[in-house]
This record gives structure tokens, C-alpha cells and sequence, in this order.
């Protein structure tokens, strides 16, 4: 499983939809043998798909993937995406956000 930790947030990564169905399987069943379940309410996800003909990708907008039985949201060019206090989007590729950073270092 290819994966970027940090404290309690995690991305996960793959090259296939199968892939990723395998990686959150994995995911659910490692969480659930400690006592621990994912908050699919904080969950997105983005899949990103090659157009063979043109040479061009897509972001697939229709939900694809379940955790313990809930879809999970899926992300498209108009969404955002809060992670360790910055914003990610389409727009700006990293929005940083002053107060949340400000917050988090005085709470160091």
C-alpha cells in the first residue's frame, strides 16, 4: 500500500480502482483489529483518469469507492480539500490558510 501519514490524517494512493479498493479493505480491516474505524464523513476521494484517444486526463466526478457500508465523497475540479491546515483545489494548487497555521504552532 502506497500511503503519506501524518498523525491522524492519511492519503492513500493507487494505480487502479482495484487497487484502491484492496488498499481501503486492508485499511478497514487493520483499523478494526485495534479497535478503530474510519470517519468516512472526513473521507474524499479523487480518481484521476487517462483518455487513451486524446492524450488527456479526467476527474471522474461519480462516487466510487464504500468504507464500512458509506459512500465516500468524491472530489471534482469545483471542490476544495482541507489538509494540515492548507486548502487544496483546482484553483490554487496550495492556498495556505495563516490563522489555522497560526493556530497550530502556538498549540505546539
Amino acid at each position: 500500500m502506497c500511503a503519506l501519514a501524518f498523525t491522524d490524517d492519511l492519503v492513500v494512493l493507487s494505480e487502479s480502482e482495484a487497487g484502491m479498493r484492496g488498499h481501503l479493505a486492508k485499511l478497514e480491516d487493520f483499523l478494526y483489529k485495534d479497535g478503530m474505524e474510519v470517519n468516512v464523513g472526513k473521507c474524499k476521494a479523487l480518481q484521476i483518469q487517462r483518455i487513451p484517444e486524446t492524450k488527456r486526463a479526467a476527474v471522474r466526478k461519480e462516487p466510487m469507492f464504500k468504507i464500512g457500508g458509506s459512500t465516500v465523497s468524491t472530489l471534482s475540479t469545483e471542490t476544495q480539500l482541507g489538509y494540515l491546515g492548507h486548502e487544496f483545489g483546482h484553483v490554487e494548487t496550495l492556498a495556505p490558510n495563516p490563522t489555522r497555521l497560526e493556530s497550530m504552532l502556538k498549540s505546539l
